[in-house]
């Protein structure tokens, strides 16, 4: 994912055409509802499944082609969170897997 892909998404997924690669997705009018949106969408189109707290590290569109870059070169793991899409352990989806938008499995 790279810097102009990201501040697409946000501005997609925030339905704000000013955000720009420096914005803060919660200063922008995110929540935490549309970040799973966000992350959904990482997921699903660079697989590379991000923690919402990798999200709160990386709020921004630059900051999050970063982490997203990162977690695609090491297979997915960025602060020790996230797992490649599909990932299975013990034969079922690792928690907090991202299926079809919406995040299932993981604490609540």
């Amino acid at each position: 994912m790279n810097v102009h892909q990201a501040t697409a998404l946000f501005r997609r997924v925030l339905e704000n055409p000013e955000v720009t690669a420096e914005s803060d997705f919660f200063d922008a009018g995110g929540d935490s509802l549309l970040a799973t949106r966000v992350l959904s969408a990482v997921a699903r189109d660079h697989g590379v499944e991000l923690t919402f707290e990798d999200f709160l590290l990386a709020p921004t569109p630059a900051t999050l082609a970063g982490a997203v870059s990162a977690g695609a070169v090491s297979g997915g793991a960025v602060s020790g969170g996230a797992v490649p899409t599909g990932a299975v352990s013990g034969g079922a989806v690792s928690a907090g897997a991202v299926s079809d938008g919406a995040v299932s499995g993981g604490p609540r």
